[in-house]
């Protein structure tokens, strides 16, 4: 389920001319810090981003309901795209990924290999010379390679 700020954050995104990939807080010693991803097919230049983040940083400081000080970040997902929902995988099938899991799997909490196939629970890769099947609800953390 979309909380109401994933809502305003895609359509300030949106309203930029991207595609929202995704968002992640992280914290800084005196600050939070709020990662935004965005993409587009041709690709995100560093102009794309900086108009973006202006467009973003106003839309949020005028519809989100955030509390307290941060810093905004804008950027491309870039080669080693970090996967934020079950619907980026497909486009990757071939192509290596790493996932961290929550829980393990086969006795391995890391997997990395060919991404092979793409069903509704979660994902088959090819790890060494098993396939590895991962429910997406495990994947604390997975990205391209």
């Amino acid at each position: 389920m979309r909380d109401a700020f994933s809502g305003v954050l895609e359509r300030a995104v949106m309203a930029s001319g991207f595609q929202l990939w995704g968002h992640e807080w992280a914290t800084a010693p005196s600050t939070r810090i709020l990662r935004v991803y965005i993409d587009q097919p041709e690709g995100v230049s560093i102009e794309a981003c900086v108009q973006a983040s202006r467009q973003i940083g106003a839309v949020l400081d005028a519809e989100s309901s955030l509390q307290g000080r941060y810093t905004l970040e804008v950027s491309s997902p870039g080669i080693s795209r970090r996967f934020f929902k079950s619907s980026q995988y497909a486009r990757y099938i071939g192509m290596n990924v790493l996932c961290c899991l929550r829980e393990g799997v086969n006795q391995l909490r890391r997997i990395q290999g060919v991404l092979l196939e793409v069903l509704d629970s979660g994902i088959k890769i090819q790890h060494e010379q098993q396939v590895v099947f991962v429910l997406y609800s495990n994947i604390d953390r997975a990205n391209l390679v």
